[in-house]
Parts: structure tokens; sequence; C-alpha cells
């Protein structure tokens, strides 16, 4: 069976070296709490780096998927890896709407800081008019991306954003995106 620090590791190593290569400071975070793995500094910006390891899907290695998240300890202690992708497909798709914007990261927040009563009451409370399924169930992640370059809207021109997005379910029901933003 792999070993997925070793693989974390590689792919760490790799891309420190491209960053050498490419005159970009790294910094590294104390310990293994945060959730990046890196601190860049590009033309004067400090950048929290996510680093994910990826696989190729296609012979001609044009096509690259990865995950979007991170397991704690391998376990899963609500949802199944497909509860999770198919809520990030949700999200993918809202955020396709989203014209200019490039998505960085997507990352899932944990199970204890999301999925209880207090959060699921205020999913309800989230509900429309046309929408009255009880919810007994919810996930949440965290994003970071990055606005048009020249803006528009409401969006500030070339910012990074770090938001939330909540999705709600009753029990092995479809994910409804609830609510996402700041």
């Amino acid at each position: 069976m792999k070993d997925t620090n070793i693989t974390g590791a590689i792919s760490e190593t790799k891309i420190l070296l491209w960053c050498i290569e490419n005159n970009i400071a790294v910094s590294f975070p104390y310990g293994d709490k945060e959730r990046y793995d890196q601190i860049w500094d590009v033309n004067g910006r400090l950048l929290k780096i996510q680093i994910k390891t990826a696989r190729p899907l296609d012979e001609k290695r044009e096509v690259i998927e990865f995950n979007c998240y991170s397991i704690s300890n391998g376990k899963r202690k609500v949802y199944s890896k497909e509860e999770i992708d198919s809520a990030i497909e949700i999200i993918k798709k809202q955020f396709a709407s989203f014209e200019g914007c490039e998505l960085h990261s997507l990352s899932y927040m944990p199970d204890e800081e999301c999925n209880n009563a207090d959060n699921i009451e205020w999913m309800n409370d989230l509900r429309t008019d046309d929408n009255k399924e009880a919810f007994t169930q919810c996930i949440a992640f965290e994003s970071s991306f990055r606005s048009p370059k020249k803006g528009g809207g409401a969006w500030e021109a070339n910012e990074e954003y770090t938001w939330s997005w909540w999705l709600a379910r009753s029990e092995g029901g479809e994910w409804n995106l609830m609510t996402w933003g700041y």
C-alpha cells in the first residue's frame, strides 16, 4: 500500500525545487496544523500554498486530477469520498459563474467544525419557501480564489479572496448549496 505521507513529501519537495529554480522565496509554517504547506514570497506578496499530488487522466498527460480535500488520519468521520466529491461538484458549478475568477484551493472543513446542531439549525433557517426539506446534515469548504484581472462588478481587480461554502441535505439526500462568501 502506498504511503501517502511519502507521496506528499515528494510532491512538496518537487514544488520547492521549482520555486528555487524560479527565484521564489519559500517559508514553512511551524507544525502540521495549518491548512497550507508553504508560504511563497512572490513580488512582495506572501501567498499561502497548499500542495496536492496530481494524477494524469490521459496518456498525453495534458489533463490532471487531484483531490480538493485532506483527510485527517486517513478517516472520514461523517461523509464518504463520493459524498464530498458531489458537494465539490455543486460548488464548482456555482464558481464557474464567477466570470474571470480563478479557483486556487477548495478545502474540506473538519466535521467537528461544521456538522453540528447549531450549524444544521442555521442551514434550516436559510431554507427558501420552495425548499421545505428539513436538513439533518451539513458540510462546509473553505476556498481561495483570484478575482478578474481588471475587476468589474463587485470584484476588486486581481485580488485574492477567501470564502466559505456551506451545503446541507436530509440524511442521504442531495446536497443544496445554502450560502457562500466571507
